[in-house]
């Protein structure tokens, strides 16, 4: 019998449809792209498709072979060692995106375009080189989704910007909707997301995408929320922001998130990617000018969520050339656009009022 490794496979309804298309070594580089719905044999053995090292030597020479049989991916057991996922056993399993499996002593990770996406949006945020703490990480969204959990983001500043592009990777188009106490009731904008005041109408806008709320700053109908997250055909993610990543419970997925002020040199290549992304956005074509990512250095590296918003304003200034065009652009007012760059140094490029 083929086993399913989702607690709940309804919740595979929720995600954007995706193809397998590689297997990846945990915590490494290390891949090896599918070539089409073929066999693929893994082991120590010369002859296997990938063969991989194993430097607890429990991999055996064929230790395990996927193939596609249809309709989805099935990994069999070649081996006595078993193919493990967690502390289980099994002699076939599906193969889903994201999914992590034990051989022997080597853990892979498969990987549609959407986990590949993901996991360069984390190696961002999380940092370059901790590698182990991504697929952790990985892990964790997965589990959020199969298991009905919730997923917490811990970290300083403003986090709800990473919630969103989180969202974005793992439900493409799907409404992401902020609940937070205290901010008036807004549209969705390039800046900002929609918001709610009251959770219930959050939660009704957010159908089948995501929901997002703050600690302490919480709708004061949150428990009404929580309640109908419960319900088997609530299909709606909940992502919590918050500092402290010890309140985040038994009944959440948590993401901590470094300080920038930890992260050394990582800054320039953040930098780089979020201005990028601002660039596609203002549909401006090539990289950003280098003396406009200094300037985001310069005046917006606080946080992650800093350099966001620095490197789309400056890409929105660029565009338009003006405070007037790049506010509209951006969904802000011209005299909230004027008040940030005052607070600032002169920028690298002219532009008009």
């Amino acid at each position: 019998m083929i086993i399913s490794t989702e607690t709940d496979p309804a919740a595979a309804s929720s995600l954007v449809e995706e193809t397998l298309v590689r297997l990846r070594v945990w915590a490494t580089h290390d891949l090896k792209n599918l070539e089409g719905p073929q066999q693929y044999l893994l082991g120590t053995d010369p002859d296997c498709w990938w063969r991989l090292v194993d430097p607890k030597h429990l991999l055996s020479r064929k230790h395990a072979q996927l193939a596609f049989d249809g309709m989805r991916w099935v990994l069999t057991n070649l081996s006595k060692n078993k193919i493990h996922v967690g502390t289980v056993a099994y002699e076939k399993l599906v193969v889903a995106p994201g999914l992590a499996v034990t051989l022997g002593g080597v853990t892979i990770v498969a990987e549609s375009a959407r986990e590949i996406d993901l996991r360069v949006f984390l190696l961002r945020i999380l940092g370059y080189t901790r590698l182990n703490a991504v697929d952790v990480a990985l892990q964790s969204l997965r589990a959020a989704i199969y298991d009905r959990k919730s997923l917490t983001l811990c970290g300083h500043g403003d986090l709800v910007p990473i919630a969103r592009a989180l969202h974005r990777r793992m439900f493409k188009q799907r409404p992401f909707v902020v609940s937070k106490r205290g901010r008036q009731d807004t549209g969705e904008t390039v800046r900002v997301a929609q918001n709610f005041q009251q959770g219930m109408a959050a939660l009704a806008a957010a159908a089948g995408g995501s929901v997002c709320v703050v600690d302490g700053k919480l709708p004061v109908d949150f428990n009404d929320v929580l309640v109908a997250l419960a319900e088997p055909t609530t299909r709606v993610q909940l992502i919590v922001c918050q500092e402290n990543p010890k309140k985040a419970g038994q009944a959440a997925e948590a993401v901590v998130i470094p300080s920038l002020a930890d992260r050394g040199t990582e800054a320039e290549l953040i930098v780089q990617e979020y201005g990028a992304e601002a660039m596609t956005a203002m549909e401006l074509d090539g990289a950003m000018k280098t003396d406009d990512k200094a300037w985001v250095r310069k005046n917006c590296a606080d946080s992650l969520a800093d350099i966001e918003k620095g490197t789309m304003r400056i890409a929105a200034l660029r565009r338009y050339r003006s405070k007037h065009g790049a506010a509209n652009a951006l969904g802000m007012s011209h005299v909230a656009l004027s008040k940030w760059l005052q607070l600032r140094t002169t920028l690298p490029f002219r532009i008009g009022s």
